[in-house]
């Protein structure tokens, strides 16, 4: 198959199955199926070359399930102020990441979306599990008839750095959320800004290489949520139509940069399951807060560099001085 009819086919099954999310949530009207990291998940499994999260499939599609019900359990039953909710269900899935040794950061998404959004329904949770396996089929599938490429998976031991990064990303975005949300600022850390966040704090990640341009992404993905919004709110068009515009667009704008940074597709999502109020508010907040996210994590990242270097120097000198 050629390259362009590939990519094509590629972007056709990615546009599919989220349409299909959106258009089953508008058919039964029920709001709480749309999960907008479905449209992240599609550009990295699907359209992305290669490996985007060193992850295998099964431990990923069980990180977003449980997630989910975390997510879902806290919003039920932890009755605590909504900064509280949110800083536990980011560091008890940090914990998860830590625990499994996967990096399969989409997951947090998962896990502080329904806390953010106050969604307590079961049917988040079977649209996550449901959509993200049908994702991860369609890989499988891709990668046995030679669609995509075949990757490993690097298994990487905890390390003393590893647990000193999460906790800098812990710290940090318990301060950023007491200030975001004491402001009702919530556009400044929504779920694909943290994903962004932990993913550039890794030093070997492709991403942190590439901090302006992903900046860049995420301002235009913050700018084409409003657009959705607006074209459903102001204008009146169809959930549908506005979706595969929006979807379409931002899968175009990705592949013409040759930057798939899957946390862009599910901010252009985010306006449907976000409050409306101050919607105009949201590409700049996305702007402030993916700089913010992004200085941050290159600060955590080189801080931590800089004490695993110190700590290799002292070991090295203590077996040179023996």
């Amino acid at each position: 198959m050629k390259s362009e009819q590939k990519h094509l086919l590629l972007f056709g099954i990615s546009i599919i199955i989220t349409m299909s999310m959106v258009g089953i949530a508008e058919i039964l009207n029920k709001g709480e199926l749309i999960f907008p990291e479905i449209a992240a998940l599609c550009a990295g499994a699907i359209i992305a070359p290669g490996k985007t999260w060193n992850s295998d499939k099964y431990t990923s599609w069980g990180l977003m399930c449980f997630s989910s019900l975390i997510g879902i359990i806290i919003v039920r039953y932890a009755h605590f102020p909504l900064t509280i909710q949110c800083i536990v269900t980011f560091a008890l899935i940090v914990a998860l990441l830590l625990i499994t040794g996967s990096e399969f950061y989409p997951a947090i998404s998962a896990g502080v979306l329904p806390v953010l959004t106050h969604t307590g329904s079961l049917y988040y949770f079977a649209s996550v599990c449901v959509f993200s396996l049908l994702v991860f089929a369609c890989e499988f599938i891709l990668q046995k008839y030679n669609l995509k490429e075949q990757y490993t998976i690097e298994k990487k031991p905890l390390t003393r750095e590893k647990l000193i990064r999460f906790a800098c990303l812990i710290i940090f975005y318990a301060i950023f959320a007491c200030f975001a949300l004491a402001y009702d600022e919530i556009f400044l850390i929504i779920p694909p800004l943290i994903v962004a966040f932990v993913e550039m704090s890794n030093k070997d990640g492709k991403a942190s290489k590439k901090a302006f341009d992903i900046w860049l992404i995420l301002s235009i993905a913050g700018g084409l949520g409003f657009l959705l919004n607006f074209m459903i709110n102001s204008l009146g068009w169809s959930h549908f139509a506005c979706t595969l515009i929006v979807v379409l667009v931002m899968y175009i704008i990705m592949y013409a940069s040759k930057l798939i940074f899957p946390p862009a597709g599910a901010i252009c999502l985010l306006p449907y399951i976000l409050p409306a109020k101050n919607i105009y508010r949201y590409p700049l907040e996305v702007m402030i807060g993916g700089a913010i996210f992004i200085i941050a994590a290159k600060l955590i990242s080189k801080y931590t560099d800089k004490l695993n270097n110190k700590e290799s120097a002292t070991i090295d000198n203590t077996v040179d001085q023996i």
